[in-house]
């Protein structure tokens, strides 16, 4: 309903309704998030909003910071770990809460290794050696955490790396499912994936998924945003009083 996709809720709801420890609960949230992200790929690709192109360029660093990430989760303090999810969520309730429209500036970035792209009739510019970094970061945090990703990455595709709304946030669907494949990766060479809980949530976020968007068709969202930014400020909170008290 909200186009936020879900990611921001998987981990913490495991966390508190399935007393997982954090580890277990973040490899099953990028396990579902894969499957929230080819829904969403269905849709995009149908109305050409997606560059693969420059998707699959930038994939490279953000995949890779996924799995690094997930693969060194194993030896990350579960305090750590909660305590940079609860960052990500006030952030994102932050956007949630006080609304996002990206302002139109004067863009001066590097000519060295920038990547000059025409795509479905806009012409834009992505600065490499912003962008390596930025992504390989939006990536780390996806496969500590259990986010899609998304809430990081198109707010910097947009203001940072110059790139149409549209198409970053249709781009940013396509990437997040192949960040969450290698941070899942990651997390299942230590055994981290549940598969008897993930697969049953898996399923039902793809009802869910498809129930929402529909009500999101008849539906404003705008007062909806609002208050589950509060829910979300909340659970982030949440997050920062379990990180100080994780034994």
């Amino acid at each position: 309903m909200l186009g936020l996709g879900g990611g921001v809720l998987y981990t913490p709801l495991q966390l508190y309704v399935l007393n997982l420890p954090v580890q277990k609960a973040v490899a099953n949230s990028l396990f579902i998030i894969m499957f929230a992200s080819a829904s969403a790929v269905s849709v995009y690709t149908k109305n050409r909003r997606i560059d693969y192109a420059l998707g699959l360029i930038l994939e490279v660093s953000t995949a890779l910071g996924a799995f690094t990430a997930g693969y060194l989760s194993a030896y990350v303090p579960e305090s750590v770990i909660v305590f940079i999810l609860g960052v990500v969520l006030l952030f994102v309730s932050y956007l949630m809460i006080r609304g996002w429209t990206p302002q139109k500036r004067e863009v001066r970035h590097w000519k060295v290794l920038s990547l000059k792209r025409h795509f479905n009739g806009r012409d834009y510019e992505v600065p490499m050696l912003m962008a390596v970094p930025l992504t390989f970061l939006a990536g780390s945090v996806s496969g500590l955490c259990g986010i899609a990703g998304g809430t990081i990455k198109v707010p910097l595709m947009v203001l940072l790396l110059d790139i149409p709304m549209d198409i970053a946030v249709a781009t940013s669907s396509f990437m997040i499912g192949i960040t969450s494949f290698f941070g899942l990766m990651g997390h299942v060479a230590h055994g981290h994936l549940q598969w008897k809980i993930a697969v049953p949530l898996a399923l039902s976020v793809i009802i869910g998924g498809n129930i929402g968007a529909r009500i999101a068709v008849r539906t404003s969202t705008r007062r909806l945003k609002q208050v589950f930014g509060w829910f979300l400020l909340i659970v982030s909170l949440s997050m920062f009083w379990r990180a100080f008290n994780v034994r």
